[in-house]
């Protein structure tokens, strides 16, 4: 792209890739998804405005599924909200 905003795109991603790159090193498992990368294509940053807003959020709920520990429930209060005075 040129033009003034020519590169933002790129600082925006490598600054984003920078952000995933410190969680993991800390021991988190942080990832980019990038949804141009899984067939889905003219998404904006509005992704739940998108016409295939169904299909993005499948994809954020599958990563989610996978990387996301289930709280366990066998531990006595977890999983619990406390409440809020």
């Amino acid at each position: 792209m040129t033009g003034p905003f020519g590169n933002i795109w790129t600082q925006n991603f490598d600054t984003c890739q920078k952000f995933v790159d410190a969680v993991n090193k800390a021991g988190g498992d942080a990832q980019m998804l990038l949804a141009s990368e899984d067939g889905h294509q003219g998404n904006s940053h509005m992704l739940m405005q998108d016409k295939n807003n169904l299909q993005l959020a499948d994809l954020i709920l599958a990563w989610t599924d996978h990387h996301v520990e289930k709280p366990n429930r066998d531990r006595k209060g977890a999983g619990q909200r406390k409440p809020t005075n």
